[in-house]
């Protein structure tokens, strides 16, 4: 300002300092910086670039040249944010403050009574991603993590930031890809190091939930072999088979917390059930016993991101308390999810006998296996996953995530992702709208 060291700065022209730094920048040798190998390799997440991909043939489609795509890659919500939610946001726009690192008690309260958890066992984050990564990040390194295959694209790149070893645990078809207590018993037994288990269900990429039995299974093996279960549980209110309005955080597929809650960290968050994945608001449950984990967590998050967004953190507070509205909402999001993921079954099979994937119980998504396709016996296995569904891709502009993203193995090329969501899901809302009673009875009889 003026007077500043004796000066008038009034009048005076400015030093033109950008371009001086500009040219002198590009003339100098930038020092040397050695990248952490598991970045360097990794790039940008492969269902963010398939997003990314599809925005930038959006802008181009102008182009005479630009080709149509057929949008099956990205998983992103087909419902908008809640009405109460977005005015919810609009009164709480002016809140500034930091907020608590753990996040705002209010909050934390209301997600553990929707939740029938103590508030104390409640940490908010900027998305369950962000959570998840330092659940893992926590873990003294190296342990192994495993990971059941196929598995969400992320863990894999997060084991490796947080310095951890990955096993990856083979799964069947048959067993709607859920891991046998077996398979996890034998890759347990080959680690003398921490273990940690990522589950994930409804799953993403499979769509498939674990049944009771193979939970309780599963939770015995981690309980003998004293595992560390990290639950990915940001779909469970997405699972499709749920035919009544009550409150839609008790409709969720079963959790390994219910059979093995003292090892079990449960992550979540309001991106898939509300349509709000841009709010980036997660949340954690951490039982007692692992007291020492949260406080790791909460001190490596008071160093990066310090507390998740005020705002948004004040305006979720009314997506977890009782609401006839939001939970009539939810079926119907429900209902629609079902009706969709049963037609593209139906025209799947019509189209290709040959192709194997599990009818999906929830999230967004089926994965399927072409090996039996005659493409698949014509052409072999020799090119890789990403090869062949970039050429699927070239020829006919349907866009799927290949199976090697996932970490199916090599041997198996012809395996994707399907996401069955690039919908206008108000305008399916609307014409559902008074026939929520009814439609599961519609659906299951074919009749809609």
């Amino acid at each position: 300002g003026d007077g500043v060291l004796g000066c008038d700065w009034q009048g005076m022209k400015p030093p033109r300092v950008f371009g001086h730094v500009d040219r002198l920048s590009r003339a100098l040798q930038p020092p040397r910086v050695n990248i952490r190998a598991c970045l360097a390799a990794t790039g940008i997440s492969p269902t963010l670039e398939a997003n990314e991909l599809i925005q930038k043939a959006q802008n181009d489609s102008t182009s005479a040249s630009s080709q149509q795509l057929f949008r099956f890659s990205f998983g992103k919500s087909p419902f908008s944010v809640p009405r109460v939610l977005q005015e919810s946001l609009r009164q709480n726009v002016h809140q500034n403050s930091y907020l608590p690192v753990m996040g705002l008690p209010k909050l934390r309260e209301a997600i553990g009574a929707a939740h029938g958890r103590p508030m104390e066992d409640v940490i908010i984050g900027p998305g369950s991603k962000e959570l998840l990564f330092l659940s893992l990040f926590a873990v003294y390194p190296p342990a192994t993590v495993f990971l059941p295959v196929p598995s969400w694209v992320s863990y894999f790149p997060q084991a490796m930031m947080s310095d951890h070893h990955v096993h990856w645990v083979k799964t069947r078809l048959v067993d709607r890809f859920v891991p046998s207590s077996h398979a996890l018993d034998m890759a347990f037994s080959t680690s003398k190091i921490g273990k940690v288990l990522i589950l994930n269900y409804p799953n993403n990429p499979t769509g498939c939930s674990a049944s009771p039995a193979q939970l309780q299974a599963i939770a015995a093996v981690c309980r003998k072999h004293k595992v560390l279960v990290i639950s990915d549980e940001v779909y469970a209110h997405t699972t499709h088979y749920c035919g009544s309005a009550t409150s839609l955080f008790t409709h969720r597929p079963p959790s390994i917390e219910e059979y093995y809650p003292e090892g079990t960290i449960v992550t979540s968050s309001i991106s898939k059930a509300f349509g709000a994945g841009g709010w980036r608001l997660g949340y954690a449950f951490l039982p007692e016993g692992l007291s020492a984990v949260k406080n790791a967590i909460c001190a490596a998050a008071s160093e990066t991101y310090s507390a998740a967004s005020a705002p948004i953190q004040h305006a979720s507070v009314s997506a977890f308390l009782p609401s006839r509205e939001l939970d009539l909402l939810a079926l119907r999001q429900r209902q629609i999810l079902r009706l969709t993921s049963r037609m593209v079954m139906k025209t799947l099979k019509d189209a290709c006998p040959s192709a194997l994937a599990p009818p999906p119980d929830g999230a967004f998504y089926m994965y399927i296996d072409f090996s039996l396709s005659p493409r698949a016996k014509r052409e072999g296995n020799d090119m890789a996953s990403a090869e062949v569904f970039a050429r699927v891709q070239k020829e006919t502009g349907v866009v799927l995530l290949p199976g090697s993203v996932f970490g199916e193995y090599p041997s198996n090329p012809w395996t994707a992702r399907l996401a069955f969501v690039d919908l206008d899901g108000e305008k399916a809302l609307s014409m559902l709208e008074g026939r929520e009673e009814n439609l599961d009875k519609e659906i299951e009889g074919g009749r809609l």
